[in-house]
């Protein structure tokens, strides 16, 4: 058929029963994009760190050049909405965003915008931040204290445990 911005040039034929042939006007129309980017996203953290950053990630397939790729986000319930852009390498799009607190939910959305003005707005999504504190679970300090010391030992470990957990 044709790429978007190419012209596409037709005429057309007819032959009536006595086997007469008529040609019209010569008729053109330019192929335009009418769809929106197609988006994959993901979202990733490479580890459980409160300094931690959240890296998004966009593959966009398109007829046209994108314009814009954007990250639109809260934690509060949409209060206060926060915008990221991201920005075009190696076949990706992507940003880097900072974790704000522990134990919150980051509600998203992403639009982008391509040259012909066809933008993909995904629904609201969810991205839950949950932040490890600690590299060795509370049960694996408990055993080593007991085979270690005795359980005198395990149950102050614990309290202190307790004690130091956020929240």
């Amino acid at each position: 058929m044709g790429f978007v911005g190419e012209s596409v040039y037709f005429s057309i034929y007819a032959v009536d029963q006595s086997g007469n042939w008529e040609k019209s006007q010569s008729y053109s129309y330019q192929i335009v994009d009418v769809l929106a980017p197609n988006v994959d996203i993901s979202l990733t953290s490479h580890s459980s760190n409160q300094t931690d950053t959240l890296i998004v990630e966009l593959e966009i397939s398109d007829d046209s050049e994108i314009l814009s790729a954007l990250m639109k986000y809260t934690t509060d319930d949409w209060g206060n909405e926060s915008e990221l852009s991201l920005t075009y390498h190696d076949g990706l799009w992507t940003a880097q965003l900072g974790i704000v607190d522990s134990e919150v939910t980051l509600q998203y959305r992403i639009v982008v915008e391509d040259s012909a003005h066809n933008i993909y707005e995904s629904g609201i999504m969810f991205y839950s931040i949950v932040h490890s504190y600690y590299q060795t679970s509370p049960l694996d300090l408990v055993l080593v204290a007991i085979s270690s010391g005795g359980v005198g030992v395990a149950a102050i470990l614990i309290i202190l445990y307790l004690r130091r957990r956020p929240g």
